[in-house]
């Protein structure tokens, strides 16, 4: 009975491995996960520092609604947080991101696309004048049962 489970254990372990490696190649074979439309320079030119950040019209619900759970992830069973930099002109339409922190498995892919489709409000300063800004979105990857 023990070498059965045992068997069973060995088997779920080099599945687990399996979908790693392809999820990490994955990766790979798809280049850089971040929008590389804007020079390092230009970037700069984007504010950490305003009165209202940039936000997608819609709330977060409009990105989320936008995201299917990748079959890979959750076969894998993978879960947690992916982070993005977004990068937003002053007529709220992103410009580029980065990928902060991600998961594997399709995740980080499948959110990037989302946000490329989603449009925000721009963000402002003081006086109500729109300017480009950056923000971080953390989009959460949950199972239910």
């Amino acid at each position: 009975m023990k070498s059965a489970l045992l068997y069973c254990g060995k088997i779920v372990l080099q599945v687990s491995v399996i979908l790693f490696v392809l999820a990490f190649f994955s990766k790979i074979l798809a280049g850089d996960l971040s929008k590389t439309r804007l020079s390092p320079s230009e970037l700069v030119s984007y504010s950490q520092y305003v009165h209202q950040i940039p936000e997608p019209i819609g709330g977060l619900s409009a990105i989320t609604t936008k995201i299917n759970y990748p079959e890979i992830a959750g076969r894998a069973r993978i879960q947690g947080d992916v982070y993005v930099r977004v990068f937003v002109n002053e007529q709220g339409i992103v410009t580029n991101t980065q990928l902060v922190k991600g998961l594997s498995g399709g995740c980080d892919e499948a959110v990037l696309k989302a946000i490329d489709n989603t449009r925000f409000a721009p963000a402002l300063m003081n006086d109500g004048t729109p300017v480009k800004a950056q923000t971080i979105l953390r989009i959460r990857y949950r199972l239910y049962k």
